[in-house]
């Protein structure tokens, strides 16, 4: 095993025959690099990671579930897939990721993408644009304008974030983009819970329903957004301490309905990661869902050397 700090130095070593295979996965660059020669194999994978913006709940307009429902449906997952991530990701319409297609059977989706849909249901719950700005307003004169912090270091995030931009401008919501360093991300989002709304790609590291209520658990860690919903709180716990998996499945979906019902934040794809190795030593390579690529020990052991 070798560290690299810069995967410019990991690809070059791969190919000055250093090492046989990468770990991480590679960036776009980097795969139109090796893709010419036969030698290196190439294999891509949906991560366990997904794209979520999260709605705070310090935030008074944010409170109103007609205005998180109305922003999650400017979200056009197709776009920020083909778009936005020029194809390297797979749509989420769900509340869990795809990637665990037991849980997300029920197929319980977010609302779909319809910007005029988005601005109607604001009209129909007082918003209106009284100045003629073309952003609307709330009943006391608040306009539907938020701050949307993200890491500027995330994949294609700034292709991303303008897609979901342009399409809220069209419902009326003023989303106003701030990219910020890591530090600068955790200091207002992380720590400082001092944000509208934030940007971020998570990772499942856990079973689904145990990681769901660290994010969404009252008083949890990773409840940065601040949501409280006792119902859907006490069903992650019940969740926890249910050994029958088809039991655990029907209380998530029972969750599912409810987090559809009051989107407490809206998902928007699933990155895929695609590993590199080189074939002239060693074949059997083959990857699963998760963050080892071809060094998952379950795929470990099928890769033999010539």
């Amino acid at each position: 095993f070798r560290i690299y700090t810069d995967e410019n130095a990991m690809v070059l070593a791969l190919e000055n025959g250093e090492i046989d295979v990468c770990s991480n996965y590679i960036s776009a660059n980097s795969q139109t690099q090796l893709s010419a020669n036969e030698k290196y194999q190439l294999m891509s994978v949906d991560g366990l990671g997904y794209g979520q913006l999260s709605y705070s709940q310090t935030n008074a307009l944010l409170q109103d579930v007609n205005m998180r429902k109305a922003i999650s449906m400017c979200i056009d997952r197709e776009a920020l897939v083909v778009v936005g991530m020029n194809g390297e990701a797979t749509a989420m319409y769900t509340p869990v990721s795809p990637v665990y297609q037991d849980f997300v059977a029920s197929n319980i989706q977010q609302p779909a993408y319809d910007t005029a849909a988005a601005k109607s249901l604001l009209e129909s719950n007082g918003y209106s644009d009284t100045d003629g700005d073309g952003i609307l307003e709330s009943a006391d004169g608040t306009k539907a304008s938020f701050t949307v912090t993200y890491k500027s270091s995330i994949q294609n995030v700034d292709n991303v974030m303008e897609i979901i931009r342009t399409a809220a401008a069209e419902a009326g919501i003023e989303l106003k983009l701030e990219p910020v360093d890591a530090s600068t991300y955790s200091a207002k989002v992380t720590n400082g819970q001092t944000f509208d709304i934030a940007y971020n790609t998570w990772g499942t590291i856990d079973d689904v329903d145990t990681t769901l209520y660290t994010c969404y658990g009252i008083g949890q860690t990773l409840n940065f957004m601040q949501y409280n919903n006792e119902e859907m709180d006490q069903l992650l716990i019940d969740m926890k301490s249910e050994p029958d998996r088809a039991k655990r499945i029907e209380m998530l979906d029972q969750w599912q309905t409810l987090w559809v019902e009051n989107m407490p934040c809206a998902m928007t794809y699933v990155p895929k990661q695609t590993y590199v190795a080189n074939t002239e030593k060693f074949g059997g390579f083959d990857v699963v869902f998760g963050n080892c690529g071809y060094l998952n020990c379950a795929q470990a052991v099928g890769i033999y050397q010539k």
